[in-house]
């Protein structure tokens, strides 16, 4: 039979394990996040390479699909479709920023963590 100081230690090593989950999750949740913006960059650049840039609705779509996930300030910069000639560059650049919930011991505060994909490459379609 346990006593009440038995509970009090289990109870506040109960509140131990549960903040350092939560630090563990905070401290890998930038990556997983960084992980799925550059999937969404590439997925993109696969496309801008095979159409010779992205339409204005694609863009958008970017920006929706990142903004779903919990980016904010989200940036696209991309090669318009019919802009790019054979040779030139493709360019998708992405900017966002990710926000993670930091806690204190009596408070918690947001911090923001920039991230951006950037990726380059020549065009290999000849426009008629």
């Amino acid at each position: 039979m346990m006593d009440a100081g038995g509970y009090l230690v289990k109870g506040i090593m109960m509140i131990i394990l549960i903040l350092v989950f939560v630090a563990i999750i905070n401290l890998f949740l930038p990556f997983i996040m960084k992980a799925k913006l550059n999937d969404i960059g590439k997925e993109y650049v696969n496309l801008m390479e095979v159409e010779n840039g992205l339409t204005v609705s694609e863009k958008s779509e970017i920006l929706t699909e990142l903004t779903d996930k919990g980016f904010e300030n989200v940036t696209v910069n991309a090669s318009l479709k019919g802009t790019v000639s054979f040779k030139d560059s493709l360019v998708l650049e992405i900017i966002a920023d990710f926000p993670i919930r930091m806690f204190g011991i009596f408070s918690s505060n947001i911090n923001y963590v920039p991230m951006n994909y950037k990726q380059e490459l020549k065009s290999k379609r000849i426009e008629e």
